[in-house]
């Protein structure tokens, strides 16, 4: 019985050292070959051990060798014609769609118009970093958009009109000619008058019929001043300097204090044809 034991023992550890040698003895040709990135395994490559590692093979960049982007204006086209060229492709969608809507008139119609919407997109955001770098370029420096700005805008715009107006009235005064059955002149004489108290205008008021107004209760009738004058309209207000023989008109009809106020501060502090935004520069350093 015990040499039964011994034997079955023996080609017990013989089959284990046989599945260990089979294990053990590979192609050491093969030991360090390294298998497809994609393909390798642990278990079926436990003869490298643990701390084995294999370079990955190398792949090429697929965009590498890709064409880059068309340089503006490839074409060689002349811009114009490129852009007309746009144009009517955009129109003939759309008066397809419009005249036939079919179903692929419609849908190409809409394909167009992303293409202009997506053209659009990019004009603008190019046209807004451009500005953000270049300040001359930048019209919120000459009229925020923002209420913060807006404020600070309007405060500095209102204080220069104010001193500019003090300075005008030390030499210059108003013409108010109204009428009787003007209910307009009636209406604006209170507001002519605050004006004229606030920055210190004098006012003249003249009746063109004979009648009065009660806020100017030493208004004169003048025909031969009115008949030179010639208004066309009541009420009729002008900017005099009698020392210069200087007669301006500034308002027909019925207008609003900020109106007359703007009228006489372009008339004496802003060039002709120079944009009321830019009197005052925000943010500028000159």
């Amino acid at each position: 019985m015990k040499s039964i034991i011994l034997i079955i023992l023996a080609l017990s550890t013989f089959n284990v050292t046989a599945a260990v040698k089979e294990t053990v003895d590979v192609d050491e040709s093969k030991v360090h070959e390294a298998a497809p990135v994609e393909k390798q395994d642990w278990f079926n490559h436990q003869h490298d051990g643990w701390f084995s590692y294999i370079d990955p093979e190398l792949v090429e960049d697929p965009d590498k060798n890709a064409k880059a982007m068309p340089s503006i204006n490839e074409s060689g086209k002349d811009p114009l014609v490129e852009l007309k060229e746009l144009q009517e492709k955009v129109e003939r969608a759309k008066a397809l769609a419009v005249l036939h809507p079919t179903k692929d008139h419609v849908y190409e119609w809409i394909k167009v118009n992303r293409e202009l919407l997506d053209r659009s997109a990019v004009f603008s955001d190019v046209a807004q970093r451009t500005v953000w770098q270049h300040p001359e370029l930048d019209y919120s420096l000459d009229r925020p958009a923002n209420p913060m700005g807006m404020k600070v805008w309007a405060d500095d715009y209102n204080a220069a009109k104010a001193k500019a107006f003090r300075e005008i009235a030390e030499d210059h005064g108003l013409f108010f000619i109204f009428t009787a059955g003007c209910k307009y002149c009636h209406a604006m004489a209170p507001y002519i008058k605050r004006f004229a108290d606030t920055y210190g205008f004098s006012v003249v008021a003249m009746s063109a019929d004979g009648s009065g107004i009660a806020e100017f209760p030493n208004s004169r009738y003048e025909p031969e001043v009115i008949k030179r004058l010639n208004p066309k309209a009541v009420p009729a207000i002008y900017l005099v300097n009698p020392k210069d023989d200087f007669v301006e008109p500034i308002a027909f009809g019925a207008i609003s204090l900020k109106q007359l106020g703007d009228r006489i501060y372009r008339l004496f502090r802003i060039p002709s044809g120079q944009p009321m935004h830019k009197v005052v520069r925000v943010g500028s350093f000159q």
